[in-house]
């Protein structure tokens, strides 16, 4: 009986999924024994697998994709307790139930204790306690599952909310530091602005401090500009040119490009058709996209740097602004293509951000009745293409994000 199947009488097999059993017993009489007990009258079908040692049990977990173990604790190549822990660390999913010879109260108690889902004595089992025991022990293995599973949604919202706190925490510290900024910021573009009425017009001194003027206000540009992007707004659609929000991002994450030897080519259509939308939002979306990529780029640690292309225009049907965001960088892998838009889920080091952006970025375009795709390819780089209905004609496109190999 080393490798058998028992159906129930009067059953047909093909309407009824057999459970499978692998039977861990060297004991030829009392796997026999067992086989009979499964094969009694009833409404259940038993696909039964029997083998005689731990290690040919060990084998035989995958890919038979067992049910459910029955166990012998004394083997010839394993006894006691140790037999089900190693079973167990091997396969955690499978339910096991306990058949033992010994009627051991304190060891059934820590073999239940360590995940058994029963413990049963030999010579005290009878059909329906078996069949029983076996029902119970799967149903209760997938209770756990399922419990398992919604303490791990459960765990995420909480991290969702934590992280959405300091989020909001670090929104109210940027708009606070931008605010303490402004007032020295305005007193270097004072001082230098009278400097240069105090200096000869040839004086070599007056290129600096025109910079100077020249950085303080674009520092003041971005301060103000920081500020107001992280003020708390409600989501607020207004008629707006797609290729506003784009260049603000662009304005505000300019110099940290250049500075990462990263060139950006844009080609903004100078005619584009109004979308209706929130720019706070959209420009968030941008800044994701954009820094992304910078850190796609930066992985690969070119001598030559890398490149940004940023383009946008209408699709064929005109009814929807198309936006590309396509870089030189690092690339995403196949299998992490199909997580990206999930919460918290990241390719970057522990360091390297929350995992918040790509599915802030999806939910926003959903929200705009959009729809985003990505296309991608290790080592040589990504495309994330956007798709926003054009104002007026704003029919939803299907908001599931695609991927594109």
């Amino acid at each position: 009986m080393e490798d058998t199947t028992v159906a129930c009488r009067g059953k047909k097999m093909e309407n009824i999924k057999p459970i499978k059993v692998l039977l861990v017993e060297d004991n030829s009489g009392d796997a026999r024994l067992i086989g009979e007990m499964l094969d009694s009258p009833g409404s259940h079908i038993f696909s039964l697998k029997r083998v005689n040692s731990l290690s040919k049990g060990l084998r035989s977990l995958f890919p038979d994709d067992i049910d459910i173990v029955l166990l012998d604790l004394s083997l010839p190549d394993s006894h006691g307790l140790e037999t089900f822990n190693r079973l167990y660390s091997r396969a955690p999913g499978v339910p096991i139930v306990i058949l033992s010879g010994q009627d051991d109260e304190s060891m059934a108690i820590r073999a239940v204790h360590e995940g058994a889902q029963d413990y049963l004595v030999k010579g005290r089992i009878d059909s329906g306690l078996l069949i029983r025991a076996i029902h119970y022990a799967i149903e209760r293995k997938n209770a756990e599952r399922e419990l398992h599973g919604a303490y791990q949604k459960l765990k995420t919202a909480q991290e969702q909310l934590i992280q959405a706190g300091k989020m909001a925490a670090m929104g109210q510290l940027a708009a606070g530091i931008s605010h303490e900024l402004n007032q020295p910021l305005t007193g270097i573009k004072g001082f230098a602005q009278t400097a240069l009425m105090d200096l000869e017009a040839n004086s070599p001194l007056r290129d600096d401090l025109n910079k100077i003027v020249e950085q303080a206000d674009r520092m003041d540009r971005i301060i103000r500009h920081v500020r107001f992007f992280a003020r708390k707004s409600d989501f607020h659609l207004r008629e707006m040119d797609m290729n506003g929000p784009v260049n603000d991002a662009l304005m505000l994450l300019s110099e940290q490009l250049k500075v990462h030897n990263i060139r950006v080519k844009k080609s903004l259509s100078g005619d584009l058709p109004g979308v209706l939308g929130d720019p706070n939002q959209l420009e968030q979306v941008f800044l994701n996209l954009i820094t992304n990529a910078r850190d796609a780029i930066d992985i690969l640690q070119r001598p030559e740097g890398g490149e940004i292309k940023i383009k946008s225009g209408t699709s064929g049907d005109r009814k929807h602004i198309e936006l590309t965001f396509e870089d030189t960088g690092c690339g995403i892998s196949e299998k992490a293509l199909e997580h990206i838009f999930n919460p918290f889920f990241t390719t970057k080091s522990p360091d390297g951000g929350m995992g918040l952006g790509l599915s802030i970025v999806y939910r926003i375009i959903e929200n705009h009745k959009g729809r985003i795709e990505v296309k991608s390819r290790t080592g040589r780089g990504t495309m994330f293409r956007i798709f926003l209905p054009v104002y007026k004609e704003v029919a939803p496109l299907n908001s599931a994000p695609a991927v594109l190999c």
